[in-house]
């Protein structure tokens, strides 16, 4: 489904004033902005997404298990790593898992250490 698909199913609501709430709705989520992930910033909710960004250093040993609390009471299913754009020395590390992740936190190694990472969990 898109956006006209939605626009067209909103045109049918004869109530005006839901007709009016639900096209603001689709036009703020999908329409004028589209989805957007949102600023990055430790354990921050992404915009329109349900998952956070969260923020954490790799082991100073390589390949050493690290972890990162994440806060979002459940078991999160993915990890996406992102490079924010609103500051230098960003990078993209290898990453792996070292065990599922918890409703506590989320369980990585690198053989890169000592270096800062940034993932979306949701």
């Amino acid at each position: 489904m898109d956006i006209g698909d939605l626009r067209r199913l909103v045109g049918g609501v004869q109530d005006q004033n839901t007709k009016r709430i639900l096209t603001d709705l689709v036009e703020t989520m999908f329409g004028r902005g589209g989805v957007q992930w949102g600023a990055v910033d430790h354990q921050q909710r992404a915009k329109n997404f349900t998952g956070f960004y969260l923020e954490g250093t790799t082991s100073t040993t390589a390949d050493a298990e690290f972890s990162i609390a994440h806060g979002l009471g459940a078991k999160p299913y993915v990890a996406l790593q992102v490079l924010p754009l609103d500051s230098t020395g960003g990078q993209i590390v290898r990453l792996r898992t070292t065990r599922i992740a918890d409703s506590q936190r989320v369980y990585l190694a690198s053989p890169d250490t000592g270096k800062p990472i940034t993932i979306y969990v949701e």
